[in-house]
């Protein structure tokens, strides 16, 4: 997993919804250029790629987007994945308050008529039941909302570990931004959070009756993330006792970026520049 970017090799993060992404998506604008970079942001652009040939496709160095795992196999050379996984009950939460926040969400009525709770039982959107184990699986479509079976979730296990050069977390987010630097040498990857929401309730908040039910919708995917978990304890390990002292470092450095950055664009402002 820590061998160096090939240059003919593609690089796809896979965006999981709620997964810290929006912030990510902000630092990879900084790593490639546009001619080499493929934003998946609708279905529509998914549809662009397929009409692009082959030679087409493998003038991209990075492709990015909400999707399922497989887009591999439609270019023409070697590819790599990068992913960020989600506490399960706290990735659920997010994902329901940003389907109620957002008009344009297919369900977004629906999450306003209905609580958490009801929510899930309608099934009316995949990804709020097992939808990482989904996702990584290759979400077969003959899987109707909440049916998961340990097959998928060994098959969705295996596809991360082989595919998958650098497997984050949203709980520790500065460890994987750094696995990502060092493993495809990206510079400037100084961030302040984007896309968080305060207009939601916090498990703390909900009732002992909807965690369960999340639970109980998510059983695979509590499996799935602590695999995913192991995975990243393993990265980690590689990477020496000096990682840590590193860390600490990147989380200083970027505590006093984010806090000049607007001190700086405010004297430009000042200054008509």
């Amino acid at each position: 997993m820590n061998k160096k970017l090939e240059p003919t090799e593609a690089v796809i993060f896979l965006h999981i919804q709620k997964t810290a992404g929006t912030t990510l998506h902000r630092i990879l604008d900084r790593q490639y250029p546009p001619h080499q970079d493929f934003f998946l942001r609708t279905a529509n652009d998914y549809l662009d790629f397929l009409d692009l040939s082959l030679e087409q496709r493998g003038q991209y160095r990075l492709i990015r987007g909400h999707m399922n795992f497989g887009l591999h196999q439609l270019l023409p050379g070697p590819a790599t994945y990068f992913t960020v996984l989600r506490e399960p009950v706290e990735r659920v939460i997010s994902y329901y308050y940003h389907i109620k926040r957002d008009p344009a969400h297919p369900q977004h009525k629906l999450a306003k008529q209905w609580e958490l709770k009801e929510f899930l039982k309608l099934g009316v959107d995949k990804l709020m039941a097992n939808g990482q184990t989904r996702i990584w699986s290759g979400d077969r479509p003959d899987l109707g909302y909440g049916e998961c079976t340990t097959e998928v979730l060994a098959l969705a296990k295996s596809n991360l570990r082989q595919y998958c050069s650098v497997v984050g977390l949203t709980e520790r987010f500065d460890e994987a931004l750094l696995l990502l630097k060092k493993r495809f040498g990206w510079r400037n990857i100084f961030y302040t959070r984007q896309n968080i929401s305060k207009q939601r309730l916090t498990r703390d908040e909900l009732s002992s009756e909807t965690l369960e039910m999340i639970e109980y919708y998510n059983q695979f995917d509590i499996e799935f993330y602590q695999y995913g978990k192991e995975l990243f304890e393993e990265q980690i390990h590689r990477q020496g006792k000096e990682f840590e002292r590193q860390v600490k470092v990147f989380q200083l450095m970027n505590a006093f970026v984010t806090y000049m950055f607007p001190a700086y664009r405010r004297l430009k402002k000042l200054r008509g520049e």
